[in-house]
């Protein structure tokens, strides 16, 4: 995962289906379930911020809408009892394809510098209110699945961790390097006006959000 978050998304994987159902209504949402991506809270379209939710068969449509301008899309497809996405992002110097796989109670991205060798880039693990990444040292050269978390966890250098904190006036976004050679760095802090939201919902928008000064 590129460690700052991103903004533009887009499908990577030749041959994957895209979003284009008969559409049937939308219904705009609060704040989402990131495990079911399920509503929490129904509100009016024009109420932002918002995340607007679109079924149709295999596939589910999220749309947070930060205002009336800005937005960001994804688009799921259901394999089995899985729900599975895929986008891109840009790092300083690599492309970065991503592959996130939700469970009833877990969400990994596997993430690549290439689509041709599948050269792993990290993996990221959603645990509670903080998501972990990490950096593995095997090479599969392949599309990575659920069930080999466990052998390039035991096998990662280090990882990096993002969590958050809210409390009446602020939300506090953590950012924390595990460095092998240095085990108490402190983390990096953001802060935001505080909103009533879920951590995945901050995770995927706050980019958009202008920062605030952190109570020390």
């Amino acid at each position: 995962m590129v460690y700052q978050f991103f903004i533009v998304i887009v499908f990577f994987v030749s041959g994957c289906n895209s979003f284009s159902p008969q559409k049937t209504k939308a219904r705009y949402f609060y704040d989402v379930d990131i495990y079911s991506l399920s509503g929490i809270n129904e509100v009016d379209p024009r109420d932002y911020p918002n995340v607007e939710i679109v079924e149709s068969g295999t596939y589910r449509m999220l749309i947070y809408h930060i205002d009336s301008n800005n937005y960001i899309e994804r688009n799921y497809i259901r394999d089995s009892n899985k729900w599975v996405l895929h986008f891109y992002e840009r790092d300083d110097t690599t492309d970065i394809y991503t592959t996130r796989i939700i469970t009833s109670n877990e969400v990994v991205e596997f993430s690549y510098s290439d689509t041709n060798n599948y050269q792993i880039y990290d993996f990221g693990i959603l645990r509670a209110d903080s998501m972990i990444y990490y950096l593995p040292v095997l090479d599969f050269k392949r599309k990575l699945n659920l069930d080999d978390l466990t052998l390039i966890k035991n096998n990662a250098q280090y990882k990096v961790k993002f969590w958050f904190e809210a409390n009446g006036e602020s939300v506090q976004f953590y950012k924390l390097f595990y460095d092998p050679q240095n085990f108490h760095n402190d983390p990096i802090k953001v802060c935001y006006s505080s909103d009533r939201r879920s951590f995945f919902w901050w995770y995927e928008t706050q980019d958009f959000f202008t920062q605030i000064p952190c109570n020390k």
